[in-house]
């Protein structure tokens, strides 16, 4: 069973580590670059773990939502700043500005929402071990290839799981 989750837009970075004088043996120069890179590696573990679609990639909620702050205050500002007697443009920082913070936590909220209702359903699916329900539902994640299979698709998926629901409650309503 696969239970695991995924991870996304996790940046891990490595940065060149620099000795001068150095004179140790291979030995010792492998233990202190290990321990250098194991160290960096671990301090950047918060990271990955931000970023498990499990948990909702939260490091991705945060980066979203920090975007929109930042564009509610700068826009507006941006605006005062060159053009401080022209209330239109003002106006239109203004609304860029909560355009930006409103769209951004729209897509920060949705994307973590998406990832952890795609995490519960992945492993809900392994969970019940049923092969067939596997296999359809790996089938329903390819990509539509048509334009009509792109505004189909949410019906179908509504309409597989309320099929898989159904059937399964009428094969074993006591489980």
């Amino acid at each position: 069973l696969s239970l695991t989750s995924t991870s996304s837009d996790a940046p891990i970075e490595f940065h060149g580590f620099e000795v001068n004088n150095m004179f140790k043996s291979n030995a010792e120069v492998h233990r202190i670059l290990q321990q250098h890179y194991l160290h960096t590696a671990l301090g950047q573990l918060y990271k990955i773990v931000g970023s498990l679609e499990l948990v909702g990639n939260p490091l991705g909620l945060i980066s979203s939502l920090s975007v929109g702050v930042k564009d509610f205050f700068y826009e507006p500002a941006r605006a005062i700043i060159t053009t401080p007697t022209e209330f239109r443009k003002i106006g239109k920082g203004v609304f860029k500005g909560t355009v930006s913070l409103v769209s951004n936590i729209s897509v920060g909220l949705l994307d973590s929402s998406i990832g952890v209702t795609q995490s519960f359903s992945r492993i809900a699916s392994k969970v019940t071990m049923d092969q067939s329900y596997i296999r359809a539902r790996e089938k329903l994640q390819r990509p539509p290839r048509t334009v009509s299979g792109l505004v189909t698709r949410p019906m179908k998926d509504i309409g597989t799981g309320l099929y898989y629901a159904s059937s399964g409650l009428v094969k074993m309503p006591y489980v």
